[in-house]
């Protein structure tokens, strides 16, 4: 009957412990969960939302005058580009004119070699 005590008593022990280690788990648990709220408060307070809330929007403004800029950038690239296109264009309606004009210059020649005859 001692050693049925002892046991019984070395289990409620056992148990005793085993509640105190879990209130003292929950209690850290606790501990950390307030420190991070703390945390947390003071960089919200650090960060300002509306502020960042506007500086986002400023910012993708921002970007997207960059991104038209870009754009008309590459436009004008592409129409300088172009305009080498065009200069042979224009080379070439010359060089045709001119041999228009070349063609009408030896048909002048040739009346004026008939009137002279």
């Amino acid at each position: 009957m001692f050693i049925l005590f002892k046991i019984v008593k070395v289990r409620l022990r056992v148990d005793s412990l085993a509640r105190c280690s879990w209130k003292c788990s929950v209690a850290r648990t606790v501990g950390h969960l307030s420190k991070s709220a703390e945390v947390m408060k003071l960089l919200n307070n650090l960060m300002k939302a509306p502020q960042v809330a506007a500086t986002m929007q400023e910012f993708t403004k921002e970007m997207t005058k960059a991104g038209v800029i870009e754009e008309m950038v590459n436009e004008a690239v592409d129409d300088a580009l172009d305009s080498e296109d065009i200069e042979e264009e224009t080379e070439e309606e010359i060089d045709k004119e001119n041999a228009d004009d070349d063609e009408e210059l030896e048909e002048m020649r040739a009346r004026l070699a008939r009137v002279r005859s």
